[in-house]
C-alpha cells in the first residue's frame, strides 16, 4: 500500500500509528518508556505528554514506573493505544484494540479514543468483529467477505439498506420476508409496507429491523381483536 507517492519510506518516518490486538509492548521497558518510545528524549514537556496520554486512556500515573508483565491485559492494551497516539500520526491502524477490555470500560474507551482521533484529525482504520463497535466508532464502514468488500458506506446506510442478506444479518438481527412490490408498496406476511420505488413491480425479499416493528393492540377493553403491526 503506497501513500503520498510511490517512494519507499522507513517505518519510523511513515507517520503511521499501529495498535496490535495483543498490545505488543516492550517487556524490558517501563510503562512510561513504552508510551514515550517514539518521542525524542529531549522533546519539550515529554514527561507531561506521557502523563497526559496515560490519563486520556484511563491509566493512573502511578503505574508508569511498572513493567508490562505487572499490568492486566486491558491495561496493556491502553498503554499500546497511548504509545500509538504519542507521535500524533497521520494514519492510525487499530486491530481490535478494545477486545481485551471489560464491557463497561470498552464503551467509554471507544468513545474517548474516537473523540481524541477526530479532534486530532487522524484518519483511522479499525479492524473489528464487533458489529456494534464498527457502527458506533466509524463514519464509514466496510464489510468484508472472502477477502473482498461486500458493501461500503455510512453506518446508517449499511444498517438500514444492506446490499444483500449476508450484510443484513451480519450487522444485526434482521427479519427477512418474501414480498411483492407494486405501486410503491411491498405486500408481505406482515401487511403492506411503503418502499422507495413507485415503478418497480417484482417478487422480492424485504428486510426489517426488530426496532422497526411495533405490536399494538387496537381493540378496546372487553372487545375481541387482534394486534396490529405498525412500521
Amino acid at each position: 500500500v503506497l501513500a503520498d507517492g510511490g517512494a519507499a519510506v522507513p517505518a519510523y518516518r511513515r507517520g503511521i500509528g499501529v495498535v496490535a490486538q495483543d498490545g505488543a509492548l516492550f517487556p524490558h521497558l517501563s510503562i512510561a518508556a513504552n508510551i514515550g518510545f517514539g518521542m525524542r528524549h529531549h522533546q519539550d514537556k515529554r514527561t507531561e505528554r506521557i502523563v497526559e496520554l496515560a490519563y486520556i486512556v484511563g491509566l493512573d500515573k502511578a503505574i508508569l514506573k511498572r513493567r508490562p508483565h505487572e499490568l492486566s491485559g486491558g491495561q496493556q492494551q491502553r498503554v499500546a493505544l497511548a504509545r500509538a497516539m504519542a507521535m500524533k500520526p497521520r494514519l492510525m491502524l487499530l486491530d481490535e484494540p478494545f477486545s481485551a477490555l471489560d464491557t463497561g470500560l470498552r464503551a467509554s474507551m471507544r468513545k474517548a479514543v474516537a473523540e481524541l482521533l477526530e479532534t486530532a484529525g487522524i484518519t483511522t482504520i479499525l479492524v473489528t468483529h464487533d458489529q456494534a463497535e464498527a457502527l458506533s466508532f466509524a463514519s464509514q464502514v466496510a464489510v468484508m467477505r472472502d477477502g473482498k468488500f461486500s458493501q461500503v458506506g455510512t453506518p446508517h446506510e449499511l444498517y438500514l439498506k444492506p446490499k444483500d442478506r449476508m450484510v443484513a444479518e451480519f450487522l444485526g438481527d434482521a427479519i427477512i420476508l418474501p414480498a411483492k412490490i407494486a405501486d410503491g408498496f411491498a405486500t408481505s406476511p406482515l401487511g403492506r409496507i411503503a418502499v422507495d420505488s413507485t415503478e418497480r413491480r417484482d417478487l422480492v425479499r424485504i428486510m426489517l429491523r426488530p426496532e422497526q416493528v411495533l405490536l399494538k393492540r387496537t381493540s378496546r377493553e372487553g372487545m375481541s381483536g387482534t394486534p396490529d403491526m405498525l412500521f
